[in-house]
């Protein structure tokens, strides 16, 4: 609560802005960036999910794979048009970010789980898909670019944002390992050598 006069938020009032408004942009404004420095030619962009989820790759529960869905057609974003308000919340009031023309439920099929795991059961999926970008007017993206993706998917029952209480529990010491088993697997496996290869 607070009040805001011409714009200003007069102090002890604040103004922040949450993550639900700013989250996920970064992949629609790279393409449009990307579209503008390479002219007409075909992207290759590696993509990175971690969802709090413990039923892979799906991960269907209440905003999971949110981030990864809204880049693709989905269900999610029906009767909105990229670039359009996803949103009719006074609270958050977030533009579709949706720039590649794929389905995600065709995505979802694409996923192979690697060998990692960790202590908490966490696994890591891969997937290596080409689609095409769709018009989204408000991050510059234009449609019809070609687009090689390769995405991984972190699905862990630990959490993204540490509180005091998760430090009283230890739970800042599994991401060491997290770290480490996950860059061992991906240098182990070779997918993405061989993405770059079957893609150059």
């Amino acid at each position: 609560g607070g009040s805001l006069v011409d714009g200003k938020c007069n102090y002890p009032n604040v103004r922040i802005v949450d993550g639900g408004f700013v989250d996920n942009l970064a992949t629609a404004q790279t393409v449009g960036l990307l579209q503008k420095e390479l002219k007409n030619s075909a992207l290759r962009i590696v993509l990175t999910d971690w969802d709090a989820c413990t039923t892979p790759p799906n991960c269907d529960g209440p905003a999971s794979t949110q981030t990864l869905r809204l880049l693709f057609a989905a269900k999610p974003a029906d009767g909105v048009a990229p670039g359009n308000v996803t949103s009719d919340n006074d609270m958050v009031r977030t533009l579709s970010p949706q720039v590649f023309e794929m389905q995600y439920d065709q995505l979802v099929l694409q996923f192979k789980q690697m060998a990692y795991t960790d202590s908490v059961n966490s696994t890591l999926w891969y997937a290596t898909v080409t689609t095409r970008t769709v018009e989204n007017k408000a991050f510059g993206v234009k449609a019809g670019t070609p687009v090689s993706l390769l995405i991984f998917k972190f699905p862990a029952d630990i959490p993204t944002d540490l509180y005091m209480v998760d430090f009283e529990r230890g739970i800042d010491k599994l991401y060491p390992e997290m770290a480490q088993g996950i860059y061992d697997t991906v240098e182990k496996s070779g997918v993405v050598e061989d993405w770059l290869r079957e893609t150059n």
